[in-house]
């Protein structure tokens, strides 16, 4: 069990002159985006420090990959068609290291929704539906209530929507309430389906090899 305490002390790692983190493991990657702030249209958005602590939790759990944006470089790398953040994902697609991304983001704790799954109304799956829908029912398992495209999408400029249409990989973007983060129950119980998930998305990986 990790104590909000833990969590909350995690720091954001050191990153290049490129303006991000990465540390390679399995061919699943978690990314986090959003993990510094971000300038969208000339706009200065939050940063959401959930989910680079995620990251590293997964990394350490499950020898996944992991990308941490670790400087605002006067752009957001879920929204710029070009980025060095899309660009090195798209260099570890095609050097056959990286099969299927999980983007990470934070919702307000304002919000009723606690899980919403982007999925691009089902085209950054790339047809593996059987796979997505055993990652929602993990979520539910744990207690969470889930909601599909709504209220992010996914759409075709983030990070799940560019490399599903363009790279056709699995793809999907998650997007966790903030308030799951600051209660102890909830947070292991999202660190637990996130678990899960990888090692769902690993054996479906070797069944279809």
């Amino acid at each position: 069990m990790m104590t909000i305490n833990e969590f909350e002390k995690i720091e954001l790692p050191l990153g290049d002159p490129c303006g991000y983190y990465l540390n390679l493991g399995n061919n699943v990657l978690i990314s986090a985006p959003h993990a510094v702030s971000q300038t969208r249209n000339g706009k200065l958005k939050f940063s959401e420090p959930q989910t680079f602590r995620l990251a590293k939790v997964l990394k350490d759990r499950t020898n996944c990959s992991v990308i941490v944006k670790t400087e605002n470089l006067n752009d957001d790398a879920n929204f710029e068609i070009n980025s060095n953040y899309k660009n090195k994902i798209a260099s570890l697609i095609e050097q056959e290291k990286i099969k299927y991304i999980i983007d990470l983001h934070g919702l307000n704790q304002k919000r009723s929704e606690q899980i919403n799954f982007g999925t691009n109304y089902g085209f950054n799956l790339v047809g593996k539906i059987s796979l997505f829908n055993r990652i929602v029912k993990t979520f539910e398992n744990k207690g969470f209530k889930v909601s599909k495209d709504y209220p992010f999408t996914g759409y075709v400029n983030t990070i799940s929507g560019f490399f599903s249409k363009h790279y056709k990989v699995f793809a999907l973007q998650i997007e966790i309430n903030s308030g799951i983060t600051f209660k102890e129950e909830s947070l292991n119980n999202l660190i637990e389906a996130l678990v899960e998930t990888i090692k769902i998305i690993n054996a479906y990986d070797k069944l279809k090899k």
